[in-house]
């Protein structure tokens, strides 16, 4: 819980998909929850938003760089934003093999055996997908620490396991 969320755009983002509020590549977006409501502020503009918005990405392409975050890494998708009990409640909406890209290197390094994050890339999508069928209480599928899986975001320098979940594309472990 946050009162304050600062971000970077790359790629175009829209409020709720509305094409008559897009925000270029490299727009820098603040959102603040004040006195019981959002507001939305970019540049000298600043919008009192409804309690709940989504900053909707465009394409595959892209993502948020979250301020104060670590590493300021890439959070791609879609960032839902709501007030709850007068703070900010985000979730991040993303692709499952995006997903994973922000998850493998950071549940193990980078420079194990590419046998290894493969294992790890399977592990994980299986639990993502078996959270996301359990979940629906929580409003959210997965937390972004180890009561779940570790999310930082994505990060190109990890070349091997990004390599590793794009070989195991869709592969996951099933019983029975």
């Amino acid at each position: 819980d946050i009162a304050q969320l600062t971000l970077t755009t790359e790629g175009g983002y829209t409020v709720d998909g509305n094409e008559g509020f897009r925000f270029e590549n490299g727009a820098r977006l603040k959102v603040t929850a004040y006195d019981g409501a959002l507001y939305l502020t970019c540049g000298p503009v600043t919008m009192k938003m409804k309690d709940s918005f989504t900053l909707a990405r465009h394409g595959n392409a892209g993502g948020l760089y979250l301020e104060g975050s670590p590493r300021g890494l890439l959070y791609m998708g879609d960032l839902e934003i709501s007030l709850k009990n007068g703070k900010l409640m985000t979730i991040l909406v993303i692709n499952l093999e995006d997903y994973l890209y922000g998850v493998v290197p950071y549940e193990m390094s980078d420079s194990f055996p590419l046998e290894a994050l493969k294992a790890q890339a399977v592990a994980a999508r299986t639990f993502a997908l078996k959270m996301r069928q359990s979940g629906g209480a929580r409003g959210y599928d997965v937390t972004d620490t180890t009561a779940d899986q570790v999310y930082m975001g994505y990060d190109a320098g990890n070349a091997n396991a990004i390599l590793a979940c794009q070989q195991t594309r869709g592969v996951v472990g099933l019983y029975n």
